[in-house]
């Protein structure tokens, strides 16, 4: 998805955390330009009260062919619903695939270990092994820098071949 409905965020809420709150903290204009809104959510998380502020804001539209305000109050609701939105994100973790925030799990697969083993096997350096293992423990070499260690495993096998 590359969108999520406030109504879809209440439902979640209303079905996980039946125990919450909106509370509007603040509402401001920024000249006549944008409304801004400071909005906290609280939930009751199996008893323990938690809270996130949040704060959005929404562009005041103006009429192309007037330059009069089209309709504040919906820039004020839109502001609110964007607020609400990210205190839900934010606190409840609600639709972290649209907010992309999914946190992947980047541990190396046993085939990738296998094949780093394999390739210090072939190097026989304790000193570049124990670098590449304390750099694998670190969490630096994963499955998105895998290729990039690997090319560079070979390339330092290639170089050593190529000495003798």
């Amino acid at each position: 998805m590359d969108f999520v409905s406030e109504g879809y965020m209440r439902s979640v809420l209303n079905k996980e955390f039946p125990l919450w709150s909106w509370e509007i903290k603040k509402y401001e204009l920024l000249g006549d330009k944008e409304v801004i809104v400071h909005g906290r959510l609280t939930i009751n998380d199996n008893n323990t009260v938690r809270f996130f502020d949040a704060v959005a804001s929404h562009r005041i539209a103006v009429s192309k062919t007037t330059g009069e305000y089209v309709d504040i109050s919906n820039n004020i609701k839109a502001a609110n619903s964007d607020c609400f939105k990210v205190a839900t994100n934010r606190l409840c973790n609600v639709a972290d695939d649209v907010y992309r925030k999914l946190i992947r799990d980047l541990s190396l697969t046993e085939e990738q270990v296998d094949i780093i083993d394999g390739l210090l096997e072939t190097l026989n350096n304790t000193t570049t092994e124990t670098e590449i293992r304390s750099r694998i423990a670190s969490g630096a070499v994963n499955t998105d820098t895998f290729d990039k260690y690997v090319n560079m495993i070979k390339d330092v096998i290639k170089k050593k071949i190529e000495e003798h």
